[in-house]
């Protein structure tokens, strides 16, 4: 009688076993990579947009001579010497929140006109919540605070102080 060579039902049963925690470690680590990866973005798109919502404001502030505190802290008013936009002279703007958590900014005409409401921010997926001005005065400077909200990543809040340069500071 011939000796047969093979693996018993409890070898394969095993080495199967091992197979399957080698294959769900992997899968896992790669699903972990996703999410680290999709959290990261999330992160970047934040601050990607916190730099565009900045870099929108910041040359305007700079710009002021006059910063109306009626209007804080939901929203900015300030006068600058007149600047030419389209054949339209204007030489202030309001910076604020529309309803749908949109930021916005409008220019106000040397003939009284307003311009419409143009979007800073205009993500379906990151909303802008609590936003808030303040005028620093023993430090001359504007603070702007503002929290961007989306599904995946904590609450991304935003604070920055621009310096203001040949500003006057009126309260009706």
């Amino acid at each position: 009688m011939k000796k047969e060579q093979g693996f018993t039902l409890i070898e394969i049963l095993i080495s199967l076993s091992i197979i399957a925690i080698i294959f769900m470690a992997v899968i896992n680590s790669n699903i972990m990579g996703f999410r680290v990866l999709h959290f990261n973005q999330e992160k970047i798109d934040n601050q990607q947009l916190s730099r565009i919502i900045m870099s929108r404001i910041r040359p305007y502030i700079r710009l002021t001579t006059e910063i109306d505190t009626s209007y804080l802290p939901d929203q900015l008013y300030i006068k600058f010497y007149p600047q030419l936009d389209e054949g339209k002279n204007y030489n202030g703007m309001t910076f604020g929140l529309k309803e749908n958590a949109e930021f916005f900014y409008q220019k106000h005409y040397l003939d009284g006109s307003l311009s419409n409401q143009m979007s800073i921010t205009s993500s379906d997926n990151i909303l802008v919540k609590n936003l808030s001005f303040s005028y620093l005065a023993g430090q001359r400077t504007i603070e702007l605070s503002f929290t961007l909200e989306n599904g995946f990543v904590s609450d991304y809040k935003v604070v920055d102080r621009i310096l203001l340069r040949n500003t006057e500071i009126t309260t009706p």
